[in-house]
């Protein structure tokens, strides 16, 4: 008798059995693993760590950088929830330094103006106000008041009410700006402190004390304080009057003096007025206030670097800070030989 094949191949067995009866294996027929085919796998284990965002927005918001600072800082507080990170201090810190970075700028460009009502300080004041709220500043303040002046309370209230980043003072006497800076200084706001001539003035420095220390001011017209012709001409002077100089005219006037008497030397006669004005107009003279060449048309020095970027041909335009009492020249290279230090009340 011959064993025919059936024509079609037996059914599968039930759940659980293997083929021909037998017991089935685990996860299906044929050893099938669990996760095979489609089934689910486990989820991945949470990233650990510290987050790379929060770092980065904390580096940020120290330097400043605040638009970067606050986007990463928000990346990082959301991806911290998600994965069990470490780092949402950081990350908050940097939020936090934004905002602080953001309230600074928005102060520093703040001026506040206070000048007396005279030509000369108007003139000063107006174009300074002028000049910085062209650069984008505000002006929350400017007061104007009639010299002399030593109470200074209610100007003190309006600028403490408000902040500024900058404190502008246009004025010319000594004892004005000097009691300004005594009565300011007992309640400071977070501001810097510009003042008009007076402090170049050695009366200013007797009066104010140690409340003249961080104040800035600046002259186009100054004597060099660290350049030998500069350092010349100061000992001369302290050794005729016994005192020092002021250092926002003395030097000028004498070089004015002396580059006319250059001229007329080389005319050969000081009476020869259009001779002399016609030297003028070409030379170039060495003083204790810089170099002098004049500006054709009207002329006026050259000021360095403001005009001209070579100081062998322009007149420095000088900056000082009151330091430790003393004036410290912190601008231009090559004159300067002290940097800007933040003053005690920032």
């Amino acid at each position: 008798m011959t064993f025919q094949q059936p024509p079609y191949p037996p059914p599968p067995p039930p759940p659980g059995q293997g083929p021909y009866g037998q017991p089935g294996y685990p996860g299906g027929p044929y050893g099938q693993q669990p996760g095979q085919y489609g089934q689910a796998y486990p989820p991945p284990q949470q990233q650990a760590g510290t987050n790379g965002f929060a770092i980065a927005a904390l580096i940020l918001g120290i330097l400043g950088v605040v638009f970067l600072s606050v986007i990463f800082g928000i990346i990082a507080l959301v991806q911290i929830k998600n994965r069990g990170q470490s780092g949402r201090g950081m990350a908050i810190a940097g939020l936090v330094l934004s905002g602080v970075w953001t309230l600074f700028i928005a102060a520093i460009i703040v001026i506040a103006v206070v000048t007396s009502n005279d030509p000369y300080s108007l003139t000063i004041a107006q174009a300074f106000q002028k000049s910085v709220e062209g650069a984008g500043w505000k002006t929350n303040l400017f007061e104007k008041f009639s010299i002399p002046q030593a109470d200074w309370g209610t100007v003190l209230v309006k600028i403490r009410a408000n902040p500024p980043g900058v404190v502008f003072f246009s004025d010319y006497t000594a004892s004005d700006e000097a009691s300004f800076m005594k009565q300011f200084r007992q309640s400071p706001t977070k501001s810097l402190v510009y003042q008009q001539y007076a402090p170049s003035v050695p009366e200013y420095l007797q009066l104010a004390g140690d409340a003249a220390n961080g104040v800035l001011w600046s002259t186009v017209v100054g004597t060099l304080t660290t350049d030998q012709i500069g350092k010349d001409f100061i000992a001369k002077y302290q050794a005729k009057y016994n005192e020092q100089p002021g250092l926002s005219n003395a030097g000028g006037q004498y070089d004015a003096i002396l580059v006319w008497a250059e001229a007329a030397a080389l005319a050969g006669d000081p009476f020869d007025y259009e001779g002399v004005n016609s030297i003028l107009k070409d030379i170039i003279y060495r003083g204790a206030s810089g170099a002098i060449k004049f500006q054709p048309g009207i002329l006026t020095c050259y000021p360095y670097p403001d005009r001209l970027d070579d100081p062998s041909l322009g007149m420095p335009h000088l900056t000082f800070q009151i330091q430790n009492g003393q004036q410290a020249l912190i601008s231009p290279a090559p004159y300067a030989d002290k940097q800007f230090q933040l003053p005690d009340w920032l």
